[in-house]
This record gives structure tokens, C-alpha cells and sequence, in this order.
């Protein structure tokens, strides 16, 4: 149940940090979603400055209209920059008007990250929110970020890391992610066992995403506390695979899920969408994981789609895939 007063505080207090009056956004996330309704379009509205929206995102059209409406900021989700980076005449068009990009969503892979800074010539920042927390509730402005951090909490929002039993961990520990503030909405309508659940009686949010908070209060994610593999006891989350895949020439897109497995209780399968006219074996992408990460992290098995499931917001639907596994 987001109030008023949590998304007009959220939208404001974003535009504070990342847009100035004589700024241009071109929001390349749909409107109908928090990151780029509140956040890229109210943010930079409250500020004064001016709103491109896309009706569509295909890399041609995207590319096409920054050297034509020449945006100073560019709003996307990992899923996007990826395909601009792999965009053939990248090179030869001019998106130099573009400062800096903002993304959210997912955690983007810290290769990327130096992809887009290199080759794009765009400064880079990062945010972490749920619509429970009116969207946004980490960020730093991009002269202040660091690489892989999702930044500090917003304005008057705290964030703390706790363990299985609640109890807050020292800097650099993983566990979940907790936030309180006036970004955090009250809880979920009609659905009092959900909300009990998520929040506390001192007004922490527990946001289900495993994470660690650095010396100097920046929060770095890790994944999602869900989507943990639990390969006989050993954890594994899938973007640390799946981080490490996409470094790979061939790959475009990928998803990484657990799996039954007799002996171990889990195991990683990997679904992979390979590049235009590009072609590879199971045993390929295994070997290639053999050389790169520790053994129990690589899939067992390796399934080629034509094209990874996403949402709208550029989320993997990772679930779906992994309850036809498991049906």
C-alpha cells in the first residue's frame, strides 16, 4: 500500500541526487513500471527538467532517437545496455550527448558495468528498490559510486544486513537486506500474514535480497535470498554464474535455476541464448565453467533456448523456468 506521501517523498528525493533543471531523461523502461514511472519520469519532472519516453525499446530506434532528442541521461535495465554494447554500428553513432545511465531492476554484472563506462563513454549508477519501498530505496550519484555497489540508502532510509535469526551483521557479512524510512510502504492490502512477514513492529522492511553493506554505507547485492541453489550445502546464486557466462563471445542472454539432483538435493542448470549465427555444445559451456568458477558451481546441464524469458521491468522469469523443472 504505497501512500502519496511514500512515492512523491521517493520521486523527489531521487531527482535531488541524480537530475538537475536543465537535464533530458530518455526513460527506456515502461511507465507502468515504479523505476520508470516514479523514479526516471516523476524524478526528473520534480526537477524541472524534461521526460523522453520510449514506446518500445529496440536498440535501432533507442540509438536513433538519443542522436536525434540528444538526452543528457539515459534510464534502462541491464537486459538494455547489454543489447546496445552488442549493437554491430555502435561505434560510428553518436550517443555523446548522454552524461551518465541509470540502472536498476537487476544487479548488473560488473563486466558491463566497464563495457558501458569504455566503449559508450557513459558514467554509470546504479539502484536497488521493490515497489515496497515505493521503488527506490538505495542509489549514489554517479561521480560517487562504486563498482558493483547499488549506493547508500535514500535520504532518510536506513539499511542494515541481518541473519537467519534477525540480528543485525557487522560491515562486510552477507545476509538480507533491511530498510526502514519514509520510502517503505505500510504493507500489503488485504494480506495481513504477508505483511507480518516483511515487516517488523519498528518499521523494517525485509526485502528477500541477500546483500552486504561496506565501511562506508554502500550496499552491495549479491542476489535474491529465493533464488539460492543449495548445492549439497554449498550456496550458490545464480548471478554469479550467470556474471561469469555472459563474459562468454557466443552468449547474449542467460538464466541460471537449481535443479532436482539425486545425490546433492540441487544443482545449476544453465539456459542459455546464444548470439545471432553462433553455435555451442553442453559440453562447451561446461568446460568453459570448469576453467572459471569453483566446481560445484557449474551446471549440470546446459539448455539452449531462442530467447530468455523476461518481464516487462527486464527481470528474468527465473521462476517459471525452474517450476517446470521441479513439476
Amino acid at each position: 500500500m504505497a501512500t502519496h506521501r511514500n512515492i512523491w517523498h521517493n520521486a523527489t528525493n531521487f531527482g535531488q541526487i541524480h537530475f538537475d533543471p536543465a537535464d533530458t531523461i530518455m526513460v527506456a523502461t515502461p511507465i507502468f513500471h515504479c523505476w520508470g514511472l516514479v523514479n526516471g519520469t516523476f524524478g526528473m519532472l520534480s526537477r524541472g527538467g524534461t521526460v523522453i519516453t520510449v514506446e518500445r525499446f529496440y536498440p535501432t530506434e533507442t540509438i536513433n532517437d538519443i542522436e536525434q532528442f540528444k538526452p543528457t541521461i539515459f534510464q534502462g535495465v541491464p537486459p538494455m545496455f547489454n543489447l546496445l554494447l552488442r549493437y554491430p554500428e555502435i561505434a560510428s553513432r553518436d550517443i555523446s550527448s548522454v552524461v551518465f545511465c541509470l540502472s536498476a531492476a537487476t544487479k548488473m554484472p560488473e563486466n558491463l558495468i566497464r563495457q558501458v563506462e569504455e566503449r559508450l563513454s557513459w558514467r554509470y549508477a546504479e539502484a536497488w528498490g521493490l515497489t515496497e519501498v515505493s521503488c527506490v530505496g538505495t542509489t549514489a550519484p554517479y561521480t560517487e559510486t562504486r563498482l558493483g555497489s547499488c549506493g547508500k540508502g535514500m535520504d532518510d532510509a536506513e539499511i542494515k544486513v541481518v541473519n537467519e535469526k534477525g540480528e543485525t551483521l557487522p560491515n562486510g557479512e552477507q545476509g538480507e537486506l533491511c530498510i526502514r524510512g519514509t520510502c517503505v510502504t505500510s504493507g500489503y492490502l488485504n494480506k495481513p500474514d504477508a505483511t507480518q512477514a516483511a515487516f517488523d513492529t519498528e518499521g523494517w522492511f525485509f526485502s528477500g535480497d541477500v546483500a552486504y553493506i561496506d565501511d562506508d554505507g554502500f550496499a552491495f547485492i549479491v542476489d535474491r535470498k529465493k533464488d539460492m541453489i543449495n548445492v549439497g550445502g554449498e550456496k550458490v546464486f545464480p548471478s554469479e554464474v550467470e556474471d561469469m557466462l555472459l563474459m562468454h563471445p557466443k552468449i547474449k542472454d542467460l538464466v541460471i535455476v537449481g535443479i532436482p539432483d539425486e545425490l546433492k538435493g540441487e544443482a545449476p542448470k544453465a539456459f542459455i541464448q546464444l548470439q545471432e549465427d553462433e553455435s555451442a555444445t553442453e559440453a562447451d559451456i561446461r568446460e568453459y565453467c570448469k576453467t572459471q568458477m569453483a566446481p560445484y558451481k557449474v551446471p549440470v546441464a546446459v539448455e539452449f533456448i531462442q530467447e530468455v524469458p523476461r518481464s516487462a521491468s527486464g527481470k528474468a522469469l527465473r521462476r517459471m523456468l525452474r517450476d517446470k523443472e521441479w513439476s
